[in-house]
């Protein structure tokens, strides 16, 4: 019975100082936490995706704007998506990927580039609404040099506007990666 009445007597004693202490020690943990990667798969991130009946083929922007697009239209996926996957299979026309993203501190200064694994349909990638890039219909590989483009301590919003011929085709079919390097003075910005 004594040590019955020690223990519920130090459980009650600590109960209260218990969650302020964890939390201490994993925000104290948390701040010491360097960010070393050279890499970041927005393959993690929430995607909106949206389709754009009627949309004008060559409109340089997303027909409800940019504002809107930013602040999320359509539904939210995962990448890698496709319009029959999401939509319906029958449509025929332009679909929207928008995801935000912020880069870690540690970035700051360095060439950064957007490798895409692959997107089905004919492609118009946008970054802080600004074209950056132009990829036909086809689902290879292929990289984006956005170093002068990119923010580097703020939101950055990266669009992909898709556009296919084929029904329920179209789509962001693979991963999509950023990746940080050292600036290299003699290498040009084409070949970095």
């Amino acid at each position: 019975m004594g040590s019955y009445v020690v223990i519920q007597f130090q459980i009650m004693f600590i109960k209260p100082w218990f969650p302020f202490v964890l939390i201490l020690i994993l925000a104290l943990v948390s701040c010491g936490h360097e960010y070393n990667s050279t890499t970041m798969d927005l393959g993690f991130y929430q995607w909106n995706f949206w389709t754009e009946e009627g949309a004008d083929e060559d409109a340089p922007a997303p027909s409800c704007g940019w504002d809107e697009m930013h602040r999320g239209v359509g539904k939210l996926v995962r990448i890698p998506a496709t319009v029959g996957e999401y939509f319906s299979s029958d449509y025929v026309g332009v679909s929207w990927f928008h995801v935000r993203f912020t880069l870690p501190d540690p970035w700051a200064g360095k060439a950064i580039s957007i490798n895409f694994e692959g997107i089905d349909g004919n492609a118009r990638i946008f970054l802080n609404e600004e074209l950056v890039g132009v990829h036909p219909l086809t689902k290879g590989p292929f990289s984006l040099d956005v170093t002068g483009k990119i923010y580097y301590v703020r939101d950055n919003h990266l669009d992909i506007r898709i556009s296919d011929p084929r029904p329920g085709m179209g789509g962001v079919t693979g991963t999509i990666i950023l990746e940080a390097m050292s600036m290299d003075e003699n290498t040009p910005a084409e070949d970095r």
